[in-house]
């Protein structure tokens, strides 16, 4: 199962969920379409009746989820999709699923860590690196940054820009 959203709670009393979307396919969370929601490790699918977005959330009103309590249930459980549900990407683009655990290799192909998360801004991604020394650095998603990505081997050759990783200011 892939995680296209997050629950934060009720909004309203009417039963309307907010989502936290992990998806840039908005339209999964469109009127007339069925989501599955993980609630106490068992699936169980939901039609939407409504949603609308509010800020950078998703606000879904689902049938039969009629009041803030039952909303209330649902939150912190997840939205989610099976495998073949996913949506093909374009050249060069990535799930961000894919990139988590990928080793990232420097300019000669030295071990500089994983990249544990994927974080996203207005501006471009950022990745989050765990170094050898657990410690963390971001560096940017950005093309002209990044030498390979090779999904199959699991690794992202990038670029030491500026000598970036020749710093101690890791967090």
């Amino acid at each position: 199962m892939i995680l296209i959203g997050k629950i934060i709670g009720p909004h309203g009393i009417k039963g309307t969920i907010k989502v936290k979307p992990y998806t840039d396919f908005l339209e999964r969370f469109d009127k007339g379409k069925i989501i599955k929601i993980k609630f106490q490790n068992e699936l169980f699918e939901f039609l939407i009746e409504g949603s609308s977005l509010h800020k950078n959330f998703v606000l879904i009103k689902l049938k039969d989820i009629d009041n803030m309590d039952a909303a209330l249930n649902l939150k912190n459980c997840d939205i989610v999709i099976d495998e073949n549900e996913l949506k093909k990407l374009e050249k060069d683009e990535y799930y961000i699923h894919d990139l988590i655990g990928l080793k990232v290799l420097g300019e000669n192909d030295e071990y500089i860590g994983v990249i544990s998360n994927v974080i996203s801004l207005v501006s471009n991604d950022v990745y989050e690196i765990e170094l050898l020394n657990k410690k963390k650095m971001y560096y940017p998603a950005v093309k002209e940054f990044i030498k390979e990505i090779d999904i199959n081997n699991k690794i992202i050759r990038i670029k030491n820009y500026e000598n970036y990783f020749d710093t101690n200011d890791a967090i």
